[in-house]
């Protein structure tokens, strides 16, 4: 079974402006193909799937043609929006791009123009792309009546569906996220933890949340992100950052461990691997 990475950046500070990114940050640098595949074989992961980090537009050729020059990347989200004018062709010219698997929004806020972001995610379903969404408790309303209009894509709730992560609050992050269980075209990554917690992590601490995940979405509605570089805002390297949830999983059964760290996104990316 390979080990995919559901969710990793490459950037490159003097090729776009990553507005959210302060200097001096752990993580301000670049960090390339090169770089990402050294750590992952280091870690025992295969393959990758590069997730906008500047959101803009001409950050997904960029991405592309990474994918197109090295085999460790299986796929690219790319930030679009879907408002944008001429958007369709420019999402039609995207998706004849085999690496091209889907689009992000940021959806951090709650927004004014959710509704007309929501009826615009008919693009994705015609092109049987996915949508991946950067999200809080705040905007989760929004998001759910958005998923709930669009069955026809796929959704993809970045970093344990943005619900805070804190030691003991397994039970809290499951009633918040409850809502998301219904969805039967939504699925979380479990990323994002080594950057959400206030203290060093604890192997025991993520297991919670990593069984309340289960028993909330089951194994085949969950798959495995570093989200490195960004884990550097926590000191924690790649390796760390796999480890930690590799040691966690050994709990579970074999065919869940599976589903986690490969079938899900291979699944729901649609991922030639």
């Amino acid at each position: 079974m390979p080990v995919i990475d559901a969710h990793q950046h490459n950037w490159e500070l003097g090729r776009f402006a990553y507005n959210w990114m302060a200097p001096g940050a752990p993580y301000y640098g670049d960090y390339l193909p090169d770089d990402a595949r050294s750590e992952m074989q280091s870690a025992g992961v295969d393959y990758c799937v590069l997730v906008e980090a500047a959101g803009v537009p001409d950050e997904i050729p960029w991405l592309l043609g990474l994918a197109e020059q090295y085999d460790h990347i299986a796929g690219v989200v790319g930030g679009v929006d879907l408002l944008a004018p001429g958007v369709e062709g420019v999402l039609a010219g995207y998706a004849k791009n085999p690496y091209f698997k889907g689009v992000r929004i940021n959806w951090r806020a709650p927004k004014d123009n959710w509704k007309a972001i929501s009826d615009r995610m008919w693009l994705l379903a015609n092109l049987h792309l996915s949508c991946d969404l950067l999200l809080t408790p705040a905007a989760l309303p929004q998001v759910v009546e958005a998923v709930e209009r669009n069955y026809g894509v796929m959704f993809v709730l970045d970093h344990f569906a943005g619900a805070p992560l804190a030691p003991g609050g397994a039970e809290a992050w499951a009633a918040t996220v409850r809502p998301v269980a219904d969805l039967r075209n939504a699925v979380i990554k479990v990323s994002g933890y080594m950057t959400a917690m206030p203290a060093a992590p604890q192997t025991d601490w993520l297991r919670g949340y990593l069984e309340a995940a289960i028993g909330l979405m089951g194994a085949d509605r969950l798959m495995f992100g570093s989200d490195w570089p960004v884990t550097l805002g926590g000191s924690e390297s790649y390796y760390d950052t796999f480890a930690f949830y590799a040691m966690v999983m050994n709990k579970r059964s074999s065919k869940e461990r599976e589903m986690v760290s490969c079938e899900t996104a291979k699944r729901v990316y649609r991922l030639d691997v």
